[in-house]
């Protein structure tokens, strides 16, 4: 008989599954490896899963329910593989931090991420008690508009939490963003007791360093669910082309259809609505820029030979 149960940890190859029987380390069933050979590992934190229990640390993950959404990327060094982060997510807080200094680019390249994965998006900048200044930044206002949480936080002074936490209620909710911004030790101000081992950044390249190595679901007070992820030196985007972009902003979404050409690139060709708009303000132009550098590295990914292997989508 089959248990069913939840992804609650991803460790290398090993799962731990919460049942109705308690809490399972489990390995996938080769047969539904085999099913998707495109995946790293056709499991992550928050799958619904059916469950073969065996001996100790030896049941097998045999059935994975469809999902609501997802985060995923291009593995690292296997480019035409795709890794799951986490599943059925209720939202995504995005991460940046004062120090090492924050970029709008950053934040609208994991917003890309959030939106190719169906997930609502939420924008913390950590740290602020290192520049106050930061959290009335225009950009925050940018965001705003478009309908996307902005909250400026503290782990060590608490400053904004409970607001970020207002935002977390049903559901549960990934903490992504780079490597170095403290979202371990957000966590941990968070949920205290959560035990996070935190870092500092590296002397030599003033960028994070990895703390956090597995996957795995935090289970906070007031119901709040929180699934810890390691930070992402490499940001990639998976199964998106060049011309998939536009339609992920936001604010692109309703002026597609009026530029004069169907097939519009949304950078030279005239009459193009998106480029009028950027140049009446009512897009931002630091979201254009983004949107010009997120598509041009696109492009880049195709004409960058891969070991001989195109990347399959």
């Amino acid at each position: 008989m089959l248990l069913e149960g939840r992804v609650i940890s991803a460790r290398s190859r090993s799962f731990t599954v919460e049942t109705a029987d308690g809490r399972l380390t489990c390995r996938v069933l080769k047969g539904l490896r085999n099913r998707f050979p495109n995946l790293v590992d056709p499991v992550a934190v928050g799958d619904l899963v059916k469950v073969r229990r065996g001996n100790e640390n030896d049941s097998t993950i045999e059935e994975v329910a469809p999902r609501v959404n997802k985060i995923s990327r291009p593995a690292v060094g296997r480019e035409d593989h795709e890794q799951l982060i986490a599943a059925n997510l209720g939202r995504a807080v995005i991460v940046q931090a004062v120090e090492p200094q924050w970029k709008t680019s950053t934040w609208d390249r994991y917003l890309v991420m959030a939106a190719l994965g169906a997930v609502p998006p939420i924008l913390a900048l950590n740290k602020i008690d290192l520049d106050p200044e930061s959290a009335r930044a225009p950009e925050f206002d940018v965001y705003r508009a478009l309908g996307i949480p902005v909250q400026s936080v503290s782990a060590v002074t608490g400053e904004g939490l409970p607001e970020l936490i207002g935002h977390m209620a049903g559901g549960m909710t990934v903490f992504i963003g780079p490597s170095g911004v403290g979202k371990s030790s957000l966590i941990n101000a968070l949920g205290p007791g959560t035990g996070l081992r935190t870092g500092e950044l590296s002397r030599g390249t003033g960028k994070g360093r990895h703390t956090t190595s597995w996957t795995e679901l935090l289970q906070l007070d007031q119901g709040i669910e929180i699934v810890d992820s390691p930070g992402l030196r490499v940001l990639g985007l998976w199964g998106l082309e060049a011309h998939e972009l536009a339609p992920l902003f936001p604010e692109f979404a309703g002026l597609i259809e009026s530029c004069r050409f169907r097939v519009c690139t949304h950078i030279h060709e005239p009459d193009c609505a998106v480029r009028a708009a950027v140049e009446s303000g009512e897009v931002a132009g630091f979201r254009y820029e983004s949107f010009l550098r997120i598509r041009q590295a696109l492009l880049d990914e195709v004409e960058r030979p891969r070991g001989g292997r195109a990347r399959r989508r």
